[in-house]
C-alpha cells in the first residue's frame, strides 16, 4: 500500500504542472554530494542545456535576509518580497550569480549563509516561490534543463525524465566540503551529519529519493565518472542528445 500511495502522490502533482518542453533532468541529493559540480559539468557536455541552481536562490534569499533589518523575522517575509527578489536573480554563462548588478557568487557560498539558508528553506512561502520560479525558468528553455537540489525530482519536477539521487558516505562528503572552503574536518564532518539530520526530518519536504529515480553512490567518484554515469541514463531516454561542440 505505501508505494501505491506514493506513486499516487506523485499522480497528483503531476497533474498541477503543465508538461514542459524542455527535457528535464533532476539531481537530489544531501550536503556535499556532489549535485552542483555534477549538474554544472553535465549541463556545459549536453548541447542546448541549462543548469539552474535551486540552492543559489534559497542562497540569495538568505543574503538578503542576513543583510538586512527583517522586523518579525524570517517568517514574516512578504510573498511580494520574495517573488521580486528573486525575479532579480541571473545565472551567467560564467557560473556566476547576480542579484540585480551585485555579484553574489561568493557572499552566498559563505557558511554562516549556509546554516541560515536551512533555515530559510523550511518557509513554506519561501519554497513555494522559489518552487515557481524553478518551473518559470524552465519553462523558457527550449532544449534542455539540468536542475540540481534536495528535492528537484521529488517536489519541483516530479515528472522530470530523468531523476537521480546522488549520494555519498557522509566521511566523503565532508572531505570534498573541506576541499572547497577548508577548515577543521571534525567540524565540518559534524556539520555535514547535523544537515542531513535537518534535511531528512524536516516537516516541509523531507529529503527523500524522489519516485523513479537511479539512486547513485558516488563515494570514490570523480566529477567525470558521475557525470558519464548520468549522461547513460540521458542518452537511453534521449538518443538524440548531442554533445556540446567548443
Amino acid at each position: 500500500m505505501a508505494g501505491l500511495m506514493l506513486v499516487g502522490l506523485s499522480l497528483r502533482k503531476r497533474l498541477t504542472h503543465k508538461k514542459r518542453k524542455a527535457f528535464t533532468i533532476a539531481i537530489d541529493g544531501p550536503a556535499g554530494s556532489g549535485k552542483s559540480a555534477v549538474a554544472e559539468m553535465l549541463a556545459s557536455r549536453l548541447s542546448g542545456f541549462t543548469k539552474l541552481d535551486s540552492g543559489a536562490l534559497y542562497r540569495s534569499i538568505a543574503l538578503f535576509v542576513d543583510e538586512g533589518d527583517i522586523k518579525g523575522g524570517i517568517e514574516s517575509l512578504a510573498n511580494e518580497t520574495i517573488r521580486a527578489l528573486l525575479d532579480q536573480i541571473i545565472f551567467t554563462d560564467d557560473k556566476r550569480v547576480f542579484v540585480g548588478n551585485r555579484d553574489v557568487t561568493d557572499a552566498i557560498r559563505s557558511p554562516p549563509i549556509s546554516i541560515l539558508t536551512a533555515k530559510i528553506a523550511q518557509i513554506p512561502q519561501v519554497r513555494a516561490a522559489v518552487v515557481n520560479s524553478l518551473r518559470t525558468r524552465a519553462d523558457n528553455c527550449k532544449e534542455g534543463v539540468v536542475i540540481e537540489g534536495r528535492d528537484t525530482g521529488s517536489v519541483v519536477f516530479p515528472d522530470a525524465e530523468v531523476k537521480v539521487y546522488l549520494d555519498a558516505s557522509a566521511e566523503e562528503r565532508a572531505h570534498r566540503r573541506q576541499r572547497q572552503i577548508g577548515g577543521d574536518f571534525a567540524h565540518t564532518l559534524a556539520d555535514i551529519k547535523a544537515r542531513d539530520q535537518a534535511d531528512f526530518s524536516r516537516k516541509l519536504d523531507p529529503l527523500r529519493v524522489a519516485d523513479g529515480a537511479v539512486v547513485m553512490d558516488s563515494t570514490g567518484w570523480s566529477v567525470e565518472k558521475t557525470v558519464d554515469e548520468i549522461s547513460k541514463l540521458v542518452y537511453k531516454r534521449r538518443p538524440r542528445t548531442r554533445m556540446r561542440t567548443e
